[in-house]
């Protein structure tokens, strides 16, 4: 499963040494393990999403 829509566009990089180095490392994060990268974030989302939701049910009495 591949997310073409989510890919970035090949644009010039910012010409800042510093800012280059991180967008090329951004690029290739993107590129190679775009996938792994997006579940990744929707994983996370969902955990803390579930836990704010124990916290708060916990804050409310309603356990």
């Amino acid at each position: 499963m591949s997310f073409e829509i989510l890919r970035f566009p090949q644009q010039p990089l910012p010409q800042h040494p510093q800012a280059k180095r991180w967008a090329a490392m951004l690029r290739d994060l993107m590129t190679a393990m775009g996938d792994q990268l997006y579940w990744g974030c929707f994983v996370i989302v969902c955990a803390a999403l579930f836990i704010g939701g124990l916290l708060f049910a916990a804050w409310e009495g309603r356990w």
